[in-house]
């Protein structure tokens, strides 16, 4: 992501607080949110449900690690060049979909 780039290199943001995702019911929309010297600055951007495919920003800010995994996890996001999309959030044997999208309901779990 270009953006990013220019963030830590340009303006030397060395802090990602948190990334934050929605679905907005046509698309998904991620928020990268940064510190610097007591401002918050929000980078925003948005991919389709049916791709729902972003560059990974973990080779620029190391800590987004668990923030694009946890995003891979409850929204189904893939983070391209992501080192470790292991589970995070929920169990290794989820097969329920993604319970932050908004089509999901608890009846797509699987039963036991």
């Amino acid at each position: 992501m270009r953006t990013v780039n220019i963030l830590s290199s340009e303006l030397n943001i060395q802090h990602l607080s948190t990334i934050t995702a929605r679905d907005t019911g046509s698309e998904l929309e991620i928020l990268y949110h940064f510190f610097l010297k007591g401002i918050v600055i929000t980078v925003r951007t948005t991919c389709p449900k049916e791709d729902p495919t972003v560059d990974s920003i973990v080779g620029v800010f190391p800590s987004a690690v668990l923030y694009e995994r946890e995003l891979n996890d409850i929204l189904g996001i893939v983070p391209k060049g992501h080192p470790d999309l292991r589970r995070l959030v929920l169990s290794d044997d989820w097969v329920g979909g993604y319970p932050l999208r908004k089509d999901w309901t608890p009846a797509e779990e699987s039963e036991e």
